[in-house]
């Protein structure tokens, strides 16, 4: 029996309206020439010891998937939690990803200081949730402005501190005034570079039951 497609009738699945529009993601290039491209966790390279070690561990530590098991307990023992509020993601990006997918949809809206983490746009867009975008071009975490947006229907209140890619900071005072003026919120706290800020907000905001924080080991 022969048969003539048409080129309609050779249409595959359809993505959803709210992704088919969505660019490629490219990492926008720095503004000026670095040694260290933290994005791309790129760093110097490493020492022959590193090679001699990962030799001795055998062939199983890169070809099977190890558990987290042990990982998230000695991270959750470092920061005074039980593992079952540590969870170890592939990136921090995935971390993120599942929390917009958890808290987000078409009937919540966000609250996101900008500019910031670009992915977290993108990450957004596939939930179909409506974006409240509010001014932070650097200096104070605008807090005030963020509350002001905030309603019943906010799922996730984010804040990326150090912000990616200004540098300015969130305080402790912030993320306390977010989480007891909002609880039926998710208040997001991107720590990615937590290391390179004068004050650590981590304790603080562990102690918040409707903070996430989001760390990584880049």
């Amino acid at each position: 029996m022969n048969e003539t497609r048409t080129r309609a009738s050779m249409v595959g699945p359809t993505p959803l309206a709210r992704v088919a529009g969505i660019t490629p993601y490219q990492v926008p290039p720095p503004p000026c020439p670095v040694d260290l491209r933290l994005d791309g966790n790129e760093g110097s390279w490493p020492s022959a010891a590193l090679f001699s070690t990962l030799s001795a561990w055998g062939p199983t530590l890169l070809h099977a998937y190890p558990s987290v098991a042990e990982l998230e307990a000695t991270l959750a023992d470092r920061f005074g939690l039980t593992p079952a509020c540590c969870l170890v993601t592939a990136g921090a990006d995935e971390a993120i990803d599942r929390i917009c997918r958890t808290y987000v949809d078409s009937t919540r809206n966000v609250v996101l200081p900008e500019p910031t983490f670009a992915m977290l746009r993108r990450y957004l867009a596939l939930t179909g949730s409506v974006v409240r975008s509010v001014a932070w071009p650097g200096g104070a975490y605008p807090v005030d402005d963020v509350l002001a947006q905030v309603d019943d229907a906010t799922g996730v209140i984010a804040v990326v501190s150090p912000n990616n890619p200004t540098g300015a900071v969130a305080r402790a005072d912030d993320l306390v005034r977010l989480a007891h003026a909002a609880p039926h919120a998710l208040v997001l706290f991107d720590a990615a570079y937590a290391e390179f800020a004068d004050d650590d907000c981590t304790d603080v905001a562990l102690r918040l039951s409707n903070v996430v924080v989001v760390r990584t080991l880049s």
